[in-house]
């Protein structure tokens, strides 16, 4: 009997390889969504660090903030995602530093910038 334990343990951890390897090698369905991470530009070439966007009063008002979900108030100071276009107040913007690594809450884009409004 001690013999075979470990004949069968052998063979049940190779079993369980080859279920893992076949899982891995069957072909996905193109019927599930998978986000695909955006490209991020190299360091200094989009210019994040100088560089606002710019918005219309009338396109911010309806919005919430992505983090608060407050209404966004064009009076305070506010900022936009590049990568998924999500607006935060500065005060959510502090927050999300603190405890999102100042990544975007929908998308972890670390692209936020300033946003002038109109």
């Amino acid at each position: 009997m001690a013999r075979l334990l470990p004949l069968l343990l052998a063979l049940a951890a190779l079993l369980l390889f080859v279920i893992v390897r076949q899982q891995a090698a069957r072909p996905r369905t193109d019927r599930t969504y998978r986000p695909r991470p955006a490209a991020r530009p190299a360091a200094g070439a989009s210019g994040e660090d100088d560089t606002q966007w710019v918005a219309r009063r009338a396109d911010i008002e309806g919005l919430r903030d992505a983090y608060s979900s407050a209404a966004l108030d064009p009076n305070e100071a506010l900022v936009r995602c590049g990568g998924c276009q999500a607006y935060y107040h500065a005060s959510s913007l502090d927050a999300l530093k603190r405890q999102n690594r100042g990544g975007c809450a929908l998308c972890g884009s670390h692209d936020l910038r300033p946003v002038h409004v109109l």
